[in-house]
């Protein structure tokens, strides 16, 4: 039931601006009457001064009347209250009971702030193997946090015997799920070719979630997935879709990829303006690659203007976006001085000694 409906409903506000409080009054009598859902609202209202002044003694007395009802959320409201202080005293010690009362009610929340506490010895002493037990409840109940706490758990053999193999298994299901630290890790192996079939699989999964909500990073991943037939069947229609998707949201590799894809007729009909038009926007954006191949299209007077003088100006532009990528990397500083070009690369070993002092 929404706070605003609940508390104003039919009634409109008077002349004065003021909420009508008829219906706040019918939810608290439903509440003093043993409604646990009308409890859970009333402490919802006097939490953010909805229909009736702000008041957090009162909102705590109604959430603990919901929770010694039986609701879970109630009880999970009451540990985040206590544990970040709002609307309570800050107390580790105070949320972790109604933790681990939501956590025995069922609530997946519960279960996994409850195993946390015990890996952190937060408000109480630290238990590794309570910890494992409830992480891995909190996982069977779909919390996708618990997957990556208990790779890491496996890994380091944090209450329990080390084991690779587990560890991996969480590690795949978190990745699977969306954990971005899982997917890091994993698309680490893959880099360093050290990653299984199955990991692919699950690295995969990971890069659909986030693509699907719209990240131009990820859906260039998924269209190299596709391309390559890592963790999927190749499919270069579906690589060349993805790839247009991430560069529409202003990814510049992407762009230039649509760009070859283009040129090339990979997975999609082969349209030579298509390709140019690609490459100038991913130039435009800052791809190196892309600036080279533009000064290739201006030298050849192929879908631009023939002129050896623009085909320099970005060769020029490429070169120096390329030393500056190559400075951060090796310095680990980004390149920030207006005006003045980034050095020439002699060697990573000697590159990898330089030290920017500014006045």
């Amino acid at each position: 039931m929404d706070i605003q409906r609940a508390t104003a409903g039919s009634a409109s506000s008077d002349d004065s601006g003021e909420v009508n409080h008829a219906r706040f009054r019918e939810l608290e009598l439903a509440a003093e009457a043993g409604d646990p859902a009308a409890m859970a609202l009333l402490a919802k209202c006097y939490s953010q001064g909805v229909g009736t002044p702000q008041d957090d003694a009162k909102a705590t007395h109604w959430l603990e009347r919901s929770a010694d009802s039986g609701d879970a959320n109630a009880m999970m409201t009451l540990a985040w209250r206590h544990a970040f202080g709002s609307g309570a005293e800050q107390s580790q010690a105070a949320a972790v009971p109604w933790y681990l009362r939501a956590a025995e009610a069922g609530h997946p929340d519960g279960m996994y702030w409850f195993a946390w506490c015990c890996a952190q010895g937060a408000g109480r002493d630290p238990d590794p193997e309570l910890a494992r037990e409830w992480y891995e409840r909190a996982a069977n109940a779909g919390c996708i946090a618990a997957f990556s706490e208990l790779g890491r758990i496996y890994e380091e053999g944090i209450g329990v015997p080390v084991d690779q193999d587990m560890a991996r298994v969480w590690c795949r299901r978190a990745a699977s799920a969306g954990d971005g630290s899982a997917i890091m890790f994993l698309g680490e192996l893959n880099e360093r070719g050290m990653a299984s079939g199955e990991d692919l699989e699950a690295l995969f999964r990971g890069y659909m979630s986030f693509a699907e909500g719209g990240d131009a990073n990820y859906m260039n991943h998924v269209a190299h997935c596709c391309a390559r037939g890592q963790g999927v069947v190749a499919n270069e229609g579906e690589a060349t879709k993805w790839f247009r998707r991430s560069a529409e949201a202003g990814h510049p590799s992407a762009m230039l990829r649509l760009a070859q894809r283009y040129r090339d007729g990979l997975g999609v009909e082969r349209d030579d303006d298509a390709a140019t038009r690609w490459t100038v926007l991913a130039a435009e954006a800052e791809n190196p690659d892309a600036m080279l191949e533009l000064a290739r299209l201006h030298e050849l007077g192929l879908g631009v203007p023939r002129s050896r003088q623009l085909a320099m100006q970005w060769r020029l532009k490429a070169r120096a976006a390329q030393v500056v990528r190559w400075w951060n990397r090796v310095t680990g500083k980004e390149w920030s001085w207006p005006g003045l070009p980034a050095p020439l690369p002699v060697s990573n070993s000697g590159a990898s000694q330089v030290s920017v002092v500014r006045g």
